[in-house]
């Protein structure tokens, strides 16, 4: 990483190109520590996650404020010229337009927490390719096989869940913007770990009561489109359903502690 920067440096690559270089760095040193020391996938997942979205997001504050290339604008204003090219009602156009523009003010204040889901995507799509490549190259199929049925966060990290989003209820957003958009986006991110563990805990109840696992993504698929009201909706119960199982151990995987 430090010599794809110093490399970068030197021969004055773009910032942007910069990023896009080191995602594919970022991603194998972070299997690659995983395999040398035995880490889980989840490790792995969420240490590449951080850094990419630490990564993109150095990279689009950098462009913004140094250089005055504010990636989102320039992105949703080509967007908007595209629809509004398009064969659209005026009041259809209007109306999606009106909706675009909230959508678009959440999205500069959640700059990290998007980041940090396309720094996720990209080290799922990592895992399989990391693991394809094993598969052939060396005959090794259980590397970073863990599933999503064993993915539990520390118990600790409730606190950061809960401290987070206290910051996000007391801090004034107009007073202290700075800090408010850390809690913000902090908590957003360590929410969305909880729901992947609740559906973790979710595969793994299929699993034990052989239930077709592929009900799963097709259910999620199933509330994604049905709305944003519904889908935020059930991602508090998801995050609701993480946080329990801190105390409620649903799976038994923490090992039971003589009384």
């Amino acid at each position: 990483m430090a010599a794809a920067v110093a490399l970068a440096a030197i021969v004055g690559a773009d910032v942007a190109k910069l990023a896009e270089v080191a995602a594919p760095v970022v991603i194998g040193s972070a299997a690659g520590c995983s395999l040398k020391y035995g880490r889980s996938k989840q490790f792995f997942l969420i240490v590449s996650a951080c850094v990419l979205a630490a990564l993109f997001s150095a990279t689009y504050y950098s462009l913004t404020l140094h250089r005055n290339i504010d990636v989102l604008a320039e992105s949703k204003r080509v967007f908007k010229e595209m629809v509004a090219s398009s064969g659209m009602a005026e009041s259809d156009k209007k109306e999606f337009f009106e909706r675009f523009d909230e959508y678009a003010a959440v999205a500069v204040e959640t700059i990290p927490f998007v980041h940090f889901l396309y720094g996720l995507l990209l080290s799922a799509v990592g895992v399989v390719i990391i693991r394809m490549a094993l598969k052939r190259v060396i005959g090794d199929t259980d590397a970073l096989s863990q599933g999503l049925e064993y993915f539990a966060l520390n118990d600790y990290a409730i606190f950061a869940l809960i401290a987070t989003w206290l910051v996000v209820l007391l801090v004034d957003s107009k007073e202290q913007l700075v800090i408010h958009r850390i809690g913000l986006n902090g908590a957003l991110i360590v929410s969305m770990l909880y729901v992947l563990q609740a559906l973790g805990v979710i595969k793994f109840l299929l699993l034990k009561r052989n239930v077709p696992v592929f009900l799963l993504p097709l259910t999620l698929g199933i509330v994604a489109v049905a709305g944003a009201p519904f889908l935020l909706f059930v991602l508090v119960i998801l995050v609701s359903l993480g946080s329990l199982d801190v105390w409620v151990d649903f799976r038994k995987l923490r090992p039971s502690q003589a009384p």
